[in-house]
């Protein structure tokens, strides 16, 4: 049986995430009893973070179709190490140096799609937000449900993205911290004002899919 995670990441000021998320995210999972340390990095996001782990644990964010395609930022932030976080439960970029892992962002902070302004984009590079994944998932099968998340968002206005992080019970870990590997990842995208719901599966393992092998049933996250 696999142990499983959530997190949820929020783009939006911190008054915005607590009005989008209301009964769905404060009161569920973004909680003390959930998250060893609730993240506010510069009222831009929210994270449910795991010191055992070291990993982000749940994430929700929400992308604007306004927003997407108005700015294209070529120089990219350095990472950084996340200073809420106590040191010894820190990840950092040296972590992943000779290990066969990119430094993957959290879906939702696809730099291709929080480009529109340097406030939004740095962020994003903040190392809590990294996970580790294999290159191929990374670059291929992780990047067509980034693309295509950008795509609803300009198509319906907005798309709101929930994803699960899911670990063995004793995941793989890299680096001298120690930070655990992923499984797998659930992702939901959504607008309920339009009645739309897609959920995708795909497994940490350095394979590329095409969306239509990574769709699930939503139920199938409780979704």
């Amino acid at each position: 049986m696999k142990k499983i995670f959530f997190t949820f990441l929020c783009f939006l000021t911190f008054n915005e995430a607590n009005s989008l998320s209301k009964n769905i995210i404060d009161n569920k999972f973004i909680t003390e009893k959930n998250c060893n340390k609730i993240l506010d990095n510069q009222n831009l996001f929210l994270n449910c973070y795991d010191y055992d782990l070291k990993s982000i644990i749940f994430s929700y964010s929400k992308l604007y179709g306004d927003k997407v395609h108005l700015n294209n930022i070529k120089k990219r932030p350095k990472f950084f190490s996340d200073t809420n976080i106590p040191k010894k439960y820190r990840s950092h970029y040296s972590t992943y140096i000779k290990t066969k892992f990119d430094r993957g962002h959290s879906i939702t902070a696809n730099d291709a799609s929080f480009d529109f302004s340097h406030k939004t984009l740095k962020p994003t590079y903040v190392m809590s937000n990294i996970i580790p994944q294999r290159p191929v998932t990374n670059r291929n099968s992780y990047l067509k449900i980034e693309l295509l998340s950008r795509k609803l968002a300009y198509k319906l206005g907005h798309i709101e993205i929930f994803q699960k992080i899911n670990f063995h019970p004793t995941p793989e870990r890299i680096g001298k911290e120690q930070i655990a590997v992923p499984d797998s990842f659930h992702i939901a995208l959504f607008n309920n004002e339009h009645n739309f719901k897609k959920c995708f599966y795909l497994s940490n393992n350095n394979k590329p899919y095409k969306l239509e092998q990574m769709l699930i049933d939503c139920s199938n996250i409780g979704f």
